[in-house]
C-alpha cells in the first residue's frame, strides 16, 4: 500500500508540473461542507491530476456520513462542456455497449422486472440509449433523460427512443404530471451537482410504491485505501462519491426507503466470460502494466478489433441471450459480488 500511494504521489507531482500551463486548478475553498451531510468535518482527501482533459481536481471525505465530494466542483456550463461528442463514454464501440448494457441489465432491471406491474420505465443519464433500445424489445415502454445534446440525439435518431435533452429536475418540472413505476439512475448519480435536488425530482415522478434503482460508485469501497487517486471511482467527472449511509441520508428525506443493497466489483470487459478466463486477463493486464507495455499492448488491440466486421445485430444478439436466461430465477451475478467493491447496486422503493 505504501508503495502504491508513493507512486500515485510521484505520478501526480509529475503530471502537475506537465500540466501546469495548461490544466484548471481550483482554488481551495475554506470551509468545505459535505453537500449530503452537512458536516465540516473532513477524514480524507485525495488530490489527483487527469491527462484528458487536463484537470487539477480535489475530493475530501465526510468524516460523518463517509461520502465524498468535490472541492471546487464544475458550474453547469462546465458539465455540459464534459459530456460533448469527445466525451469517452459516448465513443464506445457498439457491440461493446450492447455488451455492457446486457450485464447492467442482469444487475439492475433483472432483479426486480417480475414485481413491476407495468412495464414502463425512465431511465436518467440514458446515454445513447443502448439499455433502453434492449428494453423496448423485450416488452418495456421507455422513456429517457440524458444531458448531452449529442448522446440523446443518437438515441432518438438511431433506436427511435422518446428522450429528452437535459436535467432531471428540468423534466419533472415540465411534466409534473406524468408517474413512472420504474426510474433507473445508473452510473449518473455521481455526476450530479446537487444530489438532494436531484433525489428529490425522481421522488415526485415515481408512483407509490414504485422503484428506483441507483448503480454508483461505492465511496468505501476497500481499493480506495490501496489505490488512493488512481481508484476508478475518482474522476473529474464524479463530482460526488457515496457512501450507503450517505444514500440512504439522501433517500430518507424524499419518501424513499431502501430495499436490498449489493456491493459488487465489475471489469465490463469481461462481459459473458466465465470467471476464470476474467482471472487470466486481470493477470495479464496486470503483467503488461508492470513491464510498461499495457498502453501499446491494448493500443494494438483496439485496432484489431475494429478491423473485425461488426456483429451484423448486436441488439438482436442481446435480446436472444435475454430471453434464454429468463429461463432461470434472477439473482445478482455471483462473480462480480464484492464486499466493499468498488460500486454498488441500491433498489429503492416509494413509500
Amino acid at each position: 500500500m505504501v508503495q502504491t500511494v508513493e507512486n500515485h504521489k510521484t505520478i501526480n507531482l509529475l503530471r502537475k508540473q506537465d500540466l501546469q500551463n495548461n490544466c484548471h486548478i481550483p482554488e481551495m475553498k475554506n470551509g468545505q461542507v459535505c453537500p449530503v451531510c452537512g458536516s465540516r468535518e473532513t477524514s480524507d482527501i485525495i488530490e489527483q491530476v487527469t491527462k484528458k482533459p487536463p484537470i487539477w481536481f480535489t475530493m475530501h471525505q465526510c468524516n460523518r456520513c463517509c461520502c465524498w465530494y468535490m472541492a471546487s466542483p464544475p458550474n453547469q456550463d462546465a458539465i455540459k462542456a464534459y459530456y460533448a461528442g469527445d466525451y469517452y463514454f459516448f465513443n464506445r464501440d457498439i457491440d461493446f455497449e450492447f455488451s455492457r448494457n446486457h450485464q447492467l441489465y442482469k444487475r439492475t432491471v433483472r432483479l426486480i422486472e417480475d414485481q413491476v406491474p407495468v412495464k414502463r420505465v425512465l431511465e436518467i443519464g440514458c446515454s445513447k440509449g443502448f439499455l433502453l433500445a434492449i428494453l423496448s424489445k423485450i416488452g418495456w415502454q421507455v422513456e429517457g433523460v440524458e444531458i448531452s445534446s449529442e448522446a440523446s440525439s443518437f438515441a432518438r435518431s438511431t433506436f427511435n427512443l422518446p428522450v429528452f435533452t437535459g436535467e432531471i429536475e428540468k423534466y419533472e418540472e415540465l411534466y409534473p404530471a406524468l408517474k413512472y413505476p420504474l426510474i433507473l439512475a445508473l452510473d449518473v448519480m455521481e455526476h450530479v451537482p446537487d444530489p438532494f435536488a436531484f433525489i428529490k425530482a425522481i421522488s415526485r415522478l415515481l408512483t407509490k410504491d414504485g422503484l428506483l434503482i441507483i448503480d454508483t460508485p461505492n465511496g468505501k469501497s476497500d481499493a480506495i485505501n490501496s489505490k488512493r487517486g488512481l481508484w476508478k471511482g475518482f474522476n473529474p467527472f464524479h463530482i460526488h462519491v457515496f457512501s450507503k449511509d450517505g444514500i440512504q441520508l439522501l433517500l430518507s428525506k424524499n419518501e424513499l426507503t431502501i430495499h436490498s443493497i449489493y456491493e459488487y466489483s465489475y471489469d465490463p470487459f469481461a462481459s459473458e466470460r466465465g470467471n476464470l478466463e476474467l482471472q487470466i486477463r486481470s493477470l495479464f493486464k496486470i503483467v503488461l502494466q508492470k513491464i510498461g507495455l499495457f498502453s501499446p499492448v491494448y493500443k494494438y488491440y483496439k485496432q484489431m478489433t475494429l478491423r473485425k466486421e461488426p456483429i451484423k445485430d448486436p441488439l438482436l444478439r442481446i435480446v436472444n441471450l435475454i430471453e434464454s436466461e429468463r429461463a432461470f430465477p434472477p439473482v445478482f451475478p455471483s462473480e462480480c459480488l464484492r464486499e466493499h467493491g468498488d460500486n454498488m447496486v441500491v433498489i429503492c422503493k416509494k413509500e
